[in-house]
């Protein structure tokens, strides 16, 4: 309940405006908080809970709020690129993206036909862990290198992601939907190991974005690419959907505490479990926390590019195994479950060393957005997609434990400093709502 507190808080703050990055992350605890409570996911009252959920809720709404910046935006600046040279770019992201669809199309094609014969379940493909099906089925299709290639290459999707809104507010057409077609890589990656994750992230940051770049577009843009992000987001929602389905249709069939009744609507408890079982999962897995002796100092849920190279150094099963091993004991039956960002980086950094972890994101939150002017710079559309998920994992997890993330992140940094100009010229356009097209 507290977090309703804490979003009604951001609301009367804001005078209940909605138009803004951080009412819409705070209208997304609402949801997930209402799920919890349709689902039964509510953990019963008592002095150490309120305790737990203070803490999650303080530290959610300190991080919810360095988005306050990122509404009302009144026109672009993109001063801050050299054009020529992303266009340079821009063809290299095309020819490798263009690479890795084709690779992940024909992963996810195959994988999702076999679901949906019933061949697979999503539970040995994925959760039960069963890498060997997954590779016997990959390596069935494509050699193990280029698979490998397309997995290193896949983090351009984001990219892509950053292109289309950049060339939707170019107001050219073609190439914003091409790389929404290349943005999908993000989705792909996911769900040819039938991970809905990627599913959920995709639509949340798409549609996040777009709320906030939406005073810009023209109504004659917004006609053009209507009908392509529908289409996508249905194509999205089928998939998800299909997914759920498989996954927990049976499960949900035999539990009692959901006020939903879940022999009618297994699907529908399911989808609201989904973005609420961390409010459940949270506060116990916080119980189980006994300080610095449960650290494992950002190589638990920080680091994914820090994990991947104690792996390559020390090789998979031997890497950082005694403090992996501590990790599932406290962990337990509760691994594959959601325990939301706050809690995962407790586990790494401790109640004290998340605070500051968070302020961290918060800087650069602020720092990259559109600042007081209200002008979105190509800076802003580069980092949101990345700087996103971390708060939209509030029921899940931080996303700074994929490898993918901080890939995307090294693959930004390079090509914006390839790209950045290196003069200060100041060339802001007016806002791209012209009265024509108002009309």
């Amino acid at each position: 309940m507290f977090y309703l507190i804490v979003s009604f808080a951001h609301f009367v703050r804001n005078r209940f405006s909605v138009h803004s990055v951080s009412s819409l992350l705070f209208a997304l605890l609402i949801f997930s908080t209402i799920s919890a409570y349709l689902t039964g996911r509510l953990v019963d009252l008592s002095i150490s809970y309120i305790l737990y959920e203070s803490y999650i809720g303080v530290m959610l709404f300190i991080l919810f709020s360095s988005w306050n910046s990122y509404s009302k935006v009144k026109g672009i600046d993109f001063s801050d690129i050299d054009e020529k040279k992303l266009d340079k770019v821009e063809k290299i992201i095309v020819w490798i993206n263009g690479f890795v669809f084709i690779v992940n199309m024909i992963l996810f094609a195959t994988v999702f036909t076999l679901l949906l014969a019933g061949v697979i379940n999503v539970t040995e493909f994925k959760n039960g862990g069963d890498s060997d099906l997954r590779q016997s089925v990959f390596s069935s299709l494509l050699p193990s290198s280029v698979t490998r290639l397309s997995y290193l290459f896949s983090s351009f999707g984001y990219l892509s992601l950053t292109l289309h809104f950049y060339y939707l507010l170019k107001r050219n057409a073609k190439k914003s939907i091409l790389h929404l077609i290349l943005s999908l890589n993000i989705v792909l990656v996911g769900v040819t190991a039938l991970s809905r994750s990627a599913l959920v992230n995709y639509m949340i940051i798409y549609a996040i974005i777009l709320m906030f770049v939406l005073p810009l577009l023209g109504k004659r843009i917004l006609r053009k690419a209507a009908i392509p992000i529908i289409v996508f987001g249905v194509a999205i929602g089928y998939v998800f959907s299909a997914i759920s389905e498989d996954r927990f249709g049976e499960r949900y069939s035999i539990e009692s505490e959901s006020l939903i009744d879940p022999t009618d609507n297994p699907k529908l408890v399911s989808i609201l479990d989904y973005f609420s079982q961390w409010e459940y999962f949270g506060p116990k897995l916080l119980e189980r926390y006994h300080g610095p002796s449960d650290l494992s100092w950002g190589l638990y849920n920080s680091s994914g590019l820090g994990v991947a190279v104690l792996q390559m150094v020390y090789g998979t099963e031997n890497y950082n195994q005694a403090s992996r091993k501590r990790l599932d004991k406290v962990i337990g039956d509760s691994g594959s479950a959601f325990h939301g960002c706050v809690v995962r980086t407790v586990f790494d950094f401790g109640y004290i060393g998340t605070f500051f972890f968070i302020l961290l994101n918060c800087y650069f939150t602020r720092r990259f957005g559109p600042g007081k002017k209200r002008l979105v710079s190509f800076k802003t559309l580069l980092t949101m997609p990345l700087m996103l998920p971390f708060s939209i994992g509030f029921f899940s997890g931080s996303s700074y434990s994929q490898f993918f993330i901080n890939l995307a992140m090294i693959y930004m940094w390079l090509i914006y400093k390839y790209c950045k100009r290196k003069t200060n010229k100041i060339r802001v356009s007016a806002p791209l709502v012209t009265e024509m097209e108002a009309c």
